[in-house]
């Protein structure tokens, strides 16, 4: 969620101090946590601050274990209930705890799908980070995340590159 709208490298700059933040994000601890003090917190969106302690909260009021059962039957959707988690989000964060083996559709991939993408071979094949990602992706011996591999990858010498343009 905190890295919506920032690039990784910055969130990955400050996650020790988030988790401090966050009580290292133990999830009993954040469901009786009322507000994140702001002038410590390293990333001060109180929007995302407050959205997060929002769905902390919400996931510890249904119980852990009976959430995650619930997530495996209703996949990204039951995602999109928690606040913040529009369908990029949804998507990476489904990525990432290995639910799906997908690829976010953020404007960094976008903008790598369209450099990567070559209509005049194959113009039925729409550019997209999930298009790109199935295109580049290879078979890993007992990988089955083969589009999240790529989509990772991607975002990585994405932020090294704009980070180097600078």
């Amino acid at each position: 969620m905190f890295t919506s709208g920032f690039r990784t490298a910055i969130v990955a700059q400050h996650a020790q101090a988030i988790a401090k933040a966050f009580k290292n994000f133990d999830l009993d601890a954040l469901a009786h946590t009322d507000s994140i003090d702001l002038a410590v917190a390293p990333i001060k969106n109180e929007r995302k601050v407050k959205g997060f302690l929002k769905g902390a909260k919400a996931i510890a009021n249904e119980g852990f274990k009976a959430f995650k059962v619930r997530l495996k039957e209703g996949g990204m959707d039951v995602l999109g209930e928690l606040p913040w988690m529009g369908r990029a989000n949804r998507q990476h964060l489904a990525m990432i705890i290995g639910l799906s083996d997908t690829a976010k559709d953020d404007v960094w991939l976008r903008r790598c799908a369209e450099e990567a993408s070559f209509p005049a071979l194959a113009p039925s094949f729409p550019s997209s980070p999930a298009n790109m990602a199935r295109r580049h992706a290879h078979p890993l011996p007992g990988c089955f995340f083969r589009m999240a591999c790529t989509d990772c990858v991607t975002s990585s010498r994405s932020t090294a590159k704009s980070m180097s343009a600078k």
